[in-house]
């Protein structure tokens, strides 16, 4: 292989990774209008927020890029409840958990009013006991979660997902994400 073809492969990969940003951003971007007709709004706070734990820091390489994308929601008719749609595209603190990019759709269940949460909540899946991305609801504590300690009044939640590529479009992500969240929501 010349220095070259080797240069223009890692641009292609570049791109293409910019290419996947793209098309989990027209999901996550999707799930607005569909969680917004069902009641759920992207809070003021939270609205365009898509990801966490990243770093521009020259010495946290693996933190460039985003390992995770979400969107979160809220409904005034469930003020103890936050919901998200979720791309977990890796898990960093357990990679062996992880074979293929998942999409989720989930929730955390407050004690009393969401005041506030954790960007990570989002992956919850990544921990959640007894998670598999086959579309089936998995309930959790939030004693069951890693982060214990940063849970603030989190009591629990459930969290439901499927492999990204079973999910190729806002219709696909409709029927099964946003339909079967919110009926888990009640």
């Amino acid at each position: 292989m010349t220095t070259a073809s080797k240069g223009e492969q890692i641009l292609e990969a570049i791109r293409n990774l910019r290419a996947f940003y793209e098309d989990v951003s027209r999901l996550i971007e999707g799930a607005a209008p569909l969680m917004e007709k069902r009641g759920w709004t992207s809070g003021s706070s939270w609205a365009s927020t898509a990801t966490a734990e990243n770093s521009g820091a020259s010495y946290l390489p693996k933190l460039w890029m985003p390992h995770y994308a979400f969107r979160f929601f809220e409904n005034d008719k469930a003020p103890d409840i936050a919901a998200f749609i979720c791309v977990v595209m890796d898990n960093l603190d357990d990679p062996d958990k992880i074979d293929e990019p998942w999409i989720t759709g989930g929730y955390i269940k407050y004690a009393s009013e969401v005041t506030e949460w954790e960007w990570w909540y989002a992956k919850v899946a990544s921990w959640a006991p007894g998670f598999a991305p086959d579309g089936k609801l998995c309930e959790f504590q939030a004693s069951a979660l890693p982060r214990a300690e940063e849970v603030h009044s989190v009591i629990g939640g459930a969290v439901l997902g499927l492999p990204l590529v079973e999910v190729e479009d806002v219709a696909a992500l409709e029927e099964k994400v946003v339909e079967p969240l919110v009926k888990a929501i009640g």
